[in-house]
């Protein structure tokens, strides 16, 4: 029988100090992993996609959603941080994020506490298969209800749910939704993944 290693912590406030000094990382199974920066591509699909999505979020007032920032996992809402993530976009439903912001009142001070309710993540050159599945498969066992995989190469977004291992792949000529998830929000393929200029 193997015994599972124990998941060392940080504070909320060692998180944030580290995050500050070291710059961006990840914090899994006890160990940070420095966040690899992007590359003009998918920097350019990232933020037109986080465009797209804030631009519905705000304009619906059904959420909130970030670029680029962290979200941690804490151990029975104390401020002990046991895992991070830095998704390229997340969005949280307004309900779950006025329940962060009552639950903290340090909120603007402190990185997202809990799972977002959607990530996005635009695949880059440099990221492996295997890269790839298992930040998809942490994402959903943290609680992410639904993770969109972008390929700006292959011009095509997966969609990966927690209730099945069924992958969804749209392709360019597609049309894509988030409902129930990010309620009314749609996007055409071909209009995220055209070209600049």
């Amino acid at each position: 029988m193997v015994t599972p290693a124990q998941t060392q912590t940080l504070t909320l406030d060692q998180f944030v100090e580290h995050y500050g000094e070291q710059g961006p990382f990840e914090y899994i199974d006890g160990e940070m992993i420095p966040v690899a920066p992007q590359v003009s591509g998918s920097g350019y699909t990232g933020g037109k996609f986080y465009r797209v999505l804030s631009t519905h979020v705000e304009t619906q007032q059904v959420g909130i959603v970030f670029i680029e920032t962290p979200f941690v996992l804490t151990l029975d809402k104390s401020r002990w941080v046991t895992g991070s993530r830095v998704p390229d976009v997340m969005y949280y439903s307004a309900e779950r994020f006025r329940q962060f912001q009552a639950e903290y009142p340090d909120w603007e001070s402190i990185p997202v506490v809990g799972a977002p309710d959607f990530v996005a993540e635009v695949v880059s050159p440099t990221d492996g298969f295997s890269d790839v599945s298992q930040k998809v498969a942490h994402y959903l066992a943290d609680g992410v209800n639904m993770v969109w995989l972008l390929d700006w190469q292959q011009k095509a977004i997966q969609v990966h749910l927690p209730e099945t291992n069924h992958i969804t792949t749209f392709n360019i000529n597609d049309h894509i939704r988030a409902d129930p998830v990010i309620p009314g929000f749609e996007i055409q393929l071909l209009q995220l993944f055209a070209p600049p200029l």
